[in-house]
């Protein structure tokens, strides 16, 4: 294979801060394209995936691989052992 076949592309559909085009959410969103397919890589609520991949010109129907991903943040509340 020649390195141009080799090459990936990645478009970000969506994350934090709306830019010049597209809208913003809470998360990350990664097209990527690939010489073995297409994926998707979202850690977002997903609210404007097909929004943005319209503008971007991203199709969605042809995907090889869709991976989701909920980041959640839990607080551990520990309780010092004291001595008296």
């Amino acid at each position: 294979m020649s390195e141009m076949s080799l090459a990936t592309k990645v478009t970000i559909l969506c994350e934090n801060m709306v830019g010049r085009m597209g809208s913003a959410e809470h998360g990350f969103a990664a097209y990527i394209e690939r010489y073995d397919g297409n994926f998707l890589f979202d850690t977002g609520s997903g609210r404007f995936i097909i929004d943005n991949s319209l503008v971007f010109e991203k199709d969605l129907r042809n995907l090889k691989k869709f991976l989701s991903v909920m980041v959640t943040m839990t607080t551990r509340v520990v309780s010092p052992k004291c001595c008296g």
